[in-house]
């Protein structure tokens, strides 16, 4: 009988199989043993719990999908293999990762198609709540950084028409006083509203929009009236974190009015003499320096 001759290719693709075998099985001892992470500061979201798998799902297929959650979300070095999943891909020439295109010196979001017949619910919201509290309104659309910042886009990166989309709310919300930000914004694209690593827009994006609304109700607007404060440097915001970029990172400034009325903020049931969560700027997520985390409501009483 003669013994079967393994060639070199055979001998190296053992190898790697026994390599990618035990890197796996070790990587499942180090989940068992070690204790679970509540939370991905790169990814900012919380992880997979091995406390959160259920067996009644077992003949459902459930249980699995659960354990491969707990067995992705727990991996050992799992950050340090998401950026170095974000490198590779960028060597292959991939210029969108989860809905986010990788621009020039930004990471931009891709916006949701137009849905004119939510946009028309909406508008018709703002109306029953006008009407039952009497309290005036107006309609500002805050645009994308897409729709600022296209010039920054991969080539051949396909968005929504944003500004078709605007003109269309605008043409049925004249009636609620609608302002149109969009070409100041883009005007301004050069001072870098939005930030490079989240979808939001900056303190001075904001400032911009502010100036067409003040011009709209007749009132003053100087950016002379502010500080600007630099609140912290290294910012890396949610495309960051769908993405894996470890490079990108923002400053996040805060504008504070020199002459500002006192206030008092309630938000969920407690009162502070600040919007401002300095708390934050020793979390990843430095953004909820503006009012902390998302909230339903809260309410401003000032003194004048």
């Amino acid at each position: 009988m003669k013994t079967k001759k393994w060639s070199r290719q055979d001998r190296l693709g053992n190898i790697l199989f026994l390599v990618i075998l035990g890197g796996g099985l070790l990587a499942l001892i180090l989940n068992l043993v070690l204790p679970d992470k509540a939370d991905s500061d790169t990814e900012n979201r919380p992880l997979a719990q091995i406390s959160d798998i259920q067996t009644q799902g077992l003949w459902t297929g459930e249980t699995g999908r659960e354990v491969n959650d707990w067995y992705a979300d727990q991996f050992p070095l799992r950050n340090s293999l998401l950026h170095l999943n974000y490198c590779v891909q960028r060597l292959e020439g991939v210029s969108e990762i989860d809905d986010v295109y990788i621009g020039s010196h930004m990471l931009l979001q891709q916006a949701p198609a137009y849905d004119a017949a939510v946009s028309d619910q909406n508008l018709q919201a703002i109306r029953d709540f006008q009407a039952k509290t009497g309290i005036p309104v107006n309609v500002q659309i805050v645009p994308t950084s897409i729709a600022v910042n296209a010039d920054r886009l991969p080539i051949n990166a396909t968005t929504a028409d944003e500004a078709a989309a605007i003109a269309d709310i605008q043409s049925k919300s004249q009636d609620l006083g609608f302002i149109n930000s969009l070409d100041t914004l883009a005007s301004h694209k050069d001072e870098d509203l939005y930030y490079a690593t989240d979808h939001h827009w900056k303190s001075r994006g904001a400032w911009y929009a502010w100036t067409d609304l003040a011009a709209a109700k007749d009132w003053s607007a100087e950016e002379a009236a502010f500080d600007i404060l630099k609140a912290a440097d290294g910012f890396q915001g949610t495309l960051s974190a769908k993405t894996g970029d470890p490079f990108l990172s923002d400053t996040v400034e805060i504008w504070v009015p020199k002459n500002g009325p006192e206030y008092v903020m309630t938000k969920d049931g407690v009162k502070t003499r600040t919007m401002y969560d300095e708390s934050a700027l020793d979390q990843r997520d430095k953004y909820q320096v503006f009012t902390g985390p998302n909230t339903g409501e809260f309410t401003l009483e000032m003194d004048n």
